[in-house]
């Protein structure tokens, strides 16, 4: 029997393989996930409600992953001291 976890597991491979691939049609205008296509790529038909969820959470991850990135840079640069020689 396939679970609701199997199911937003495999929601999430979907949005992941859609993101990857960025085909045409994918996501809507709104540039949310396309139920049509999250359909083809699971194999089952996905509702609104489990999509915008498991959406949401790989924003959240998405964004989470982004700060930290933001906040290794600005370590980074930190000793490298932007002085150029002019003339």
């Amino acid at each position: 029997a396939v679970t609701v976890l199997d199911e937003k597991a495999a929601i999430r491979k979907a949005i992941i393989t859609m993101a990857g691939r960025k085909e045409e049609g994918d996501f809507t205008s709104a540039g949310s996930p396309n139920l049509n296509a999250l359909a083809k790529l699971t194999g089952f038909r996905v509702d609104r409600e489990s999509m915008n969820e498991v959406w949401l959470q790989l924003q959240e991850e998405a964004k989470a992953a982004s700060d930290a990135g933001d906040e290794a840079d600005t370590d980074a640069d930190a000793g490298t001291g932007d002085t150029q020689d002019e003339g």
